[in-house]
């Protein structure tokens, strides 16, 4: 007698099928880095917004007259998306309620939810521009992290 599908998949998983931490770790990573990088470029860096910044053609260069007072808030909000999830993994503790904490990972979760779809334009799943460096990058990268934080963030809150 022949061991059926199921029996030999069921061979090959773990008993635990995913570590609670994997999702913190993932987003707390991804946040900090995204972070960092808007630091860089609040204090006049340059390097990578050609990449980060939809365009209309390839040609038009959208980056060269940034608005220092939405960098500084998108800014501000990743790090506190990220200090969400530090508290999370446990690395910090008593700085948020379990409650506000929970509250906070369902509202990220929209918010990158609302971004991995997008406005029907320039970014996310549903984008009609598609021609530039940025909408192939947002394809294959940045819309699908951010369908990733999303999902780890409602993970997270159901903790």
């Amino acid at each position: 007698m022949s061991p059926n599908f199921i029996s030999i998949i069921a061979l090959y998983l773990p008993e635990k099928p995913m570590d609670p931490l994997y999702p913190v770790l993932f987003n707390t990573s991804v946040l900090i880095a995204v972070t960092a990088l808007h630091i860089y470029w609040l204090f006049g860096g340059k390097t990578g917004l050609e990449f980060a910044i939809p365009n209309y053609t390839p040609s038009r260069k959208r980056y060269n007259n940034l608005n220092k007072f939405k960098l500084f808030f998108a800014t501000v909000l990743f790090a506190s998306m990220s200090l969400f999830n530090i508290e999370q993994a446990e690395i910090i503790n008593g700085i948020f309620y379990d409650d506000f904490m929970h509250w906070g990972h369902r509202i990220i979760a929209v918010i990158f939810l609302f971004r991995s779809i997008g406005n029907f334009k320039f970014i996310g799943f549903t984008k009609t521009f598609k021609g530039t460096t940025f909408a192939k990058l947002d394809t294959y990268i940045y819309s699908p992290v951010c369908l990733l934080l999303s999902i780890f963030s409602l993970i997270m809150s159901l903790d």
